[in-house]
Formats: structure tokens, C-alpha cells, sequence
């Protein structure tokens, strides 16, 4: 039976339903893009009025697919960030705010977009974008640290629950102490590691600009994982040397 669990422990999710959309949004967006490429070559090649007009719309559609396509991310980014919520809930329902925010600012922009009717008009909006983007990025990517800090905790806080309910397992031989009693130390290395992950994007997430934070996170999250795994071997090498048959 312990091992059962101790399988549970490490198997990865599977992708959840919710992206499935935005995959299928980013497809669409990529078709857009193409269009609009095809126009643009087309116009460099002939610049007339029509070429012009054709590509302009094709523009604005592929702003408006982009767009949808983030929107429908950050929507899937929230609903994952469900999963494990209870793990550290403040700081996943603040990330979850953040992403809304974004969601409901690109949601907005649809509008202002499909109003646009001059190229200068097209210049000030892609300027405001690149204002906003590396700003809904840093969300991005702070949502996405956040949701495997708490996958994390979650492993770390079933293995310490199996390590209580092996010591009082009556089968259990008393030498086994000693290899449970090193899961404390273990214990306290994931913690930090996951508490310096979470300090990083933390700096990061309200900055106006983008620095790829993201390495530096998975440096600490790769590390409490490593020591996860030491522990689930120490459990199975205890189960295996010292439950009385």
C-alpha cells in the first residue's frame, strides 16, 4: 500500500482541458499571421490603395487573434492556479487578480482596436502595447512559478503526512527513526528553495519591464523537486528495510 502512494507523489499533471482552447486560439491566430504576411508581401510588391487596404484589415485581424489567443491563456493560467490554491492561497488569488486584470484589459482593446482607422492611429495603439506586454509577462510567468511552488508544497506536504503515519505504523521497526527523522532537513531545504523561487518573482511581477526571471526560478524549483525525490527514496528504503513482515 505505501508504495501506491509513493508513486502518487511524483506523477506529473496531465495538460489540462482548459488549454485546450487556447491551443486552439493560438492556431487561428497563426493562420491570421500568415494572412497578413501574404498581404504584406503583396503590398511591398504592387503598393496600391487596395494592396494597402488589405493589408491594414489583415493587421487589425491579427491583432484581434493575438489577442484573444493571450486572452484565453491567462483564463487557462487562473483556472490551473484552481488546482493547488490551497497550498498558499493569498499569493495564488493575487496572481489570479493580476491575470484578470489583463484578461479583462485585452478584452477592452477589442474594441479600441477594431476602431482604429489610420496607420498613425495603428502606431500609438502597438506603442501602448508595448507598454502593457511586459507587464502581462511578468504576470505570466509569475502565475506559472506560483502554480509549481504549490504542486511542490502539495508533494512535500503528503510525504511528510506518510512519514507520520509510517512512525506510527505498528509493523514499523524503530531503527527506521533515523531515516525518517532526516525528512526534517529535507523538509527545511524545500521550503527555502521554494520561498527563494517565490521572493523572485515577487520582485519581478509589478515592474514595468520584462526580465526573463523565469531560469533562476526553475534553479530553486528543480532543486526543491531533487530533494523531494531523496525523500520519497528514503521512505521506500525504509518501508523496504524495516516494516516487520
Amino acid at each position: 500500500m505505501w508504495f501506491v502512494f509513493l508513486f502518487l507523489l511524483l506523477v506529473k499533471p496531465a495538460i489540462a482541458d482548459e488549454k485546450t482552447d487556447y491551443l486552439y486560439q493560438y492556431d487561428l491566430y497563426n493562420q491570421s499571421y500568415q494572412v497578413y504576411n501574404e498581404k504584406k508581401q503583396i503590398n511591398l510588391k504592387y503598393n496600391t490603395i487596395a494592396t494597402q487596404k488589405e493589408l491594414f484589415t489583415a493587421t487589425i485581424n491579427s491583432i484581434n487573434a493575438r489577442n484573444f489567443a493571450l486572452k484565453t491563456y491567462l483564463i487557462a493560467l487562473q483556472i490551473d492556479l484552481n488546482k493547488y490554491i490551497a497550498l498558499d492561497t493569498e499569493s495564488t488569488q493575487k496572481l489570479q487578480n493580476e491575470l484578470l486584470k489583463w484578461e479583462n484589459w485585452l478584452e477592452s482593446q477589442q474594441k479600441v482596436v477594431n476602431n482604429i482607422n489610420s496607420d498613425q492611429d495603428l502606431k500609438k495603439w502597438a506603442e501602448l502595447f508595448q507598454q502593457k506586454y511586459p507587464q502581462i509577462q511578468n504576470a505570466i510567468y509569475s502565475a506559472l512559478s506560483q502554480n509549481e511552488i504549490n504542486l511542490r508544497l502539495q508533494t512535500l506536504s503528503k510525504i511528510q503526512l506518510l512519514a507520520s503515519n509510517i512512525k506510527v505504523d505498528p509493523k514499523i521497526k524503530p531503527q527506521s527513526l533515523q531515516w525518517l527523522d532526516s525528512l526534517t532537513s529535507k523538509s527545511e531545504k524545500i521550503t527555502k528553495n521554494l520561498q527563494n523561487a517565490k521572493a523572485i518573482y515577487q520582485k519581478n511581477l509589478d515592474q514595468q519591464k520584462f526580465t526573463n526571471f523565469y531560469p533562476d526560478i526553475k534553479f530553486e524549483i528543480n532543486s526543491a523537486t531533487s530533494t523531494l525525490k531523496e525523500a520519497t527514496n528514503d521512505l521506500k528504503l525504509t518501508i523496504v528495510k524495516f516494516v516487520i513482515p
